[in-house]
């Protein structure tokens, strides 16, 4: 009888240890999709501090190209439709006169044929001659 009970405990324990196991391997990619929901809300808020910004003060490609002084509007947002077709390449509201280089041309999504451009939120860095310089920081 003593022994009886204590193989029933062993089993017991390697029931408990093989459902800990289970658990955990379930548990662990859900907390990582949690977290990754988590921290695709706060870029998603910062994104919206920015476009507030841009509403306060809307800019247009030729006001930041244009602007008097030179550079006026450095640090300031836009929210922008642009065509980046490769890297390189990108310009504003469809037309190639309208040069962006891009800070971060890594982070910039490239568009194809079919999805001509996107809406994207940036910061202006710099006034070029030819081109404004952005900072990519998402898309809307």
């Amino acid at each position: 009888m003593n022994r009886l009970s204590f193989r029933g405990a062993k089993s017991t324990q390697l029931l408990g240890l093989a459902a800990f196991f289970i658990i955990a391997a379930v548990a662990l990619p859900w907390g990582g999709l949690a977290d990754r929901f988590y921290r695709g809300q706060i870029e998603e808020r910062a994104l919206d501090a920015w476009v507030y910004k841009f509403r306060q003060h809307p800019l247009r490609y030729l006001d930041v190209y244009f602007s008097n002084p030179p550079n006026r509007y450095v640090g300031f947002p836009v929210v922008w439709e642009i065509d980046h077709p490769s890297t390189d390449v990108s310009y504003a509201e469809g037309i190639p006169s309208k040069k962006i280089i891009w800070s971060n041309e890594s982070q910039v999504p490239t568009t194809s044929h079919s999805k001509r451009s996107i809406r994207a939120v940036a910061r202006v860095r710099w006034v070029y001659e030819g081109a404004v310089l952005l900072e990519y920081l998402g898309r809307r």
